[in-house]
């Protein structure tokens, strides 16, 4: 063999460990972030079931048990026990001997939760809009969109077996990530409801009020004046119109950062993972 082929084998050979050392580190942190979102969510949920038990026999008591806010707050609360412990179960368990393999679809166990979920912001943007026909018609068919199309994205993922034995989603090879779209349909949902809701509120906080303390669309060219009528509008708001576009704000800001970087980290692996897979070939 000649020196420059020599050259070219080591460098490739080289290039090669270094890709497998740069793969299991990010298997390892993969792995890690898993075990840590897996524990703390097991352990937030846990903290909030034993700490609303005594709210939850009172809902019981005082309301009839086939109505939809006590059903709502049943399947909420406790479809989300398989979606937690199924994951959890998945991460921690060693897969590595069993002929079975990763447990298939085990993501689906999210869908019950999010139909739940959907349903409870379905119902309280209806309600804030006085079950406006097309505010209702419209949100049936969003929340049927969004469940739909979770249910086909997370039934054409897969599960990858980890050299620890533990299991993670992934995306199936040859086809785009189902996975991050996913995160993308509870965004687009989140927004267009609470975005609702927030306008409708909005608007009734206005109702009544001095004329300049409107707030126009010609508003948003100057902030000053906007902030002033929003400041103005706040000060003479009900308490419960506070607490509905606060906790809707929140809400919103919170999901949609979780949504949002979800949606970044399925990406970047899926890319991460076509670059390898070329460079393998490739080599």
């Amino acid at each position: 063999m000649s020196p420059s082929r020599r050259q070219m084998a080591l460098a490739m050979a080289h290039r090669s460990r270094m890709e497998v050392d740069q793969s299991r580190l990010q298997i390892s942190w993969i792995n890690r972030v898993i075990h840590d979102v897996a524990v703390a969510s097991l352990t937030l949920y846990a903290w909030e079931f034993f700490c609303t038990i005594p709210q939850e026999w009172s809902l019981y008591r005082h309301r009839k048990l086939l109505s939809p806010q006590v059903i709502l707050f049943a399947a909420v609360r406790y479809l989300a026990i398989p979606a937690l412990v199924l994951p959890a179960y998945s991460a921690f368990n060693d897969f590595s001997n069993d002929p079975k393999g990763c447990l298939l679809h085990q993501q689906l166990t999210i869908v019950p939760v999010q139909a739940a979920v959907a349903a409870i912001f379905s119902w309280r943007t209806c309600a804030i809009w006085g079950w406006a026909p097309k505010i209702k018609w419209g949100l049936l068919a969003l929340f049927l969109a969004q469940i739909g199309s979770s249910f086909a994205l997370l039934w054409y993922s897969g599960q990858k077996l980890l050299p620890t034995g533990a299991c993670m989603p992934v995306a199936k090879p040859g086809i785009p990530n189902t996975l991050a779209w996913f995160y993308v349909t509870a965004l687009i949902f989140d927004g267009i409801t609470v975005g609702l809701s927030l306008w409708k509120l909005l608007e009734l906080s206005q109702s009544g009020g001095p004329e300049e303390h409107t707030v126009r669309a010609r508003d948003l060219c100057s902030p000053w004046i906007l902030a002033k009528k929003l400041r103005s509008q706040w000060a003479t708001m009900t308490p419960l119109l506070g607490r509905l576009i606060t906790s809707g704000l929140i809400y919103l800001f919170v999901a949609s950062a979780f949504n949002l970087i979800n949606f970044a980290l399925e990406i970047s692996n899926w890319i991460h993972a076509k670059v390898s897979h070329r460079s393998q070939s490739r080599s």
